[in-house]
């Protein structure tokens, strides 16, 4: 199959510039929704997914579309992930929150699976233009101001530095565990930040405590056509779009994912 890379990159890029940043910071009352408690919608949300799921249909005849907006609607959706059918899998604004509060750590995600397995995904920070992608088997892309490149050698003895979203698998606090261990980083507003800051040698590694296929498949792709590892906390099994809300642990480099797990792991 061809991965329409090119076509993907421009959607992206038209949604972002026509339907969500016309919107960041100039929010009004009726333009936020919340779907259930302290889960919030936006109008660029709602938007930005319908402009996005038909066309990414259109660039693969038979392929379907997965969004968190229609997912909330009709959760029966999921069941599409069951189908070997090609898959396009969209988060329209991750990090809604910081988007509302007129923050920049918000992204698109877009990714394409089939199956088990996810075939390529795409990241974009639109208010600082970083992106990320990856073609299953073919590598990392990464393109925006190389400013946040973080890939400069450190010191040997420099803790690691860690993105925790959530409580760690035994309940425990990051912060609680993170002396000595590993660099706490700031929580970003969402997994697309943390994802890129992946991606761009920013972090080490990540640790989500649960997240849905929008969230993750994209980035956990992009992570492991970089070297790196996504795997689940519990049974230290590859990432795939099948499984959610499960503790998954994404580490830039492979070799150091077992020890970034111990870490987290051990009280």
């Amino acid at each position: 199959m061809r991965i329409p890379h090119d076509d993907v990159v421009a959607l992206m890029d038209e949604a972002s510039e026509r339907l969500v940043m016309p919107r960041f910071g100039a929010l009004q009352a009726g333009d936020i929704d919340e779907k259930r408690a302290n889960d919030f919608v936006t109008i660029a949300d709602r938007e930005a997914e319908r402009f996005l799921a038909p066309r990414l249909e259109g660039l693969l005849p038979g392929s379907l579309a997965l969004g968190e907006e229609a997912a909330a609607v009709d959760p029966a959706l999921l069941g599409r992930l069951d189908s070997d059918t090609p898959l396009w899998i969209i988060d329209p604004v991750d990090g809604t929150r910081s988007f509302i509060d007129g923050k920049p750590d918000f992204g698109l995600i877009v990714a394409l699976s089939r199956g088990d397995e996810v075939l390529a995904g795409w990241i974009l920070q639109p208010t600082l233009g970083r992106r990320a992608a990856a073609e299953h088997g073919a590598g990392l892309m990464r393109g925006g101001p190389s400013l946040t490149d973080g890939s400069a050698p450190r010191p040997a003895d420099a803790l690691p530095r860690a993105i925790v979203l959530g409580r760690l698998p035994d309940g425990g606090r990051a912060r609680d565990r993170a002396p000595g261990r590993f660099d706490l980083r700031p929580r970003p507003g969402g997994g697309a930040i943390a994802f890129l800051d992946i991606a761009w040698a920013a972090a080490d590694f990540a640790y989500f405590a649960r997240g849905w296929p929008w969230d993750h498949a994209a980035g956990a792709l992009i992570a492991r056509e970089g070297g790196g590892a996504a795997r689940f906390m519990a049974d230290q099994r590859d990432y795939t779009p099948r499984r959610w809300n499960e503790p998954l642990l994404v580490a830039r480099d492979a070799a150091d994912w077992p020890a970034a797990r111990a870490t987290l792991t051990d009280p």
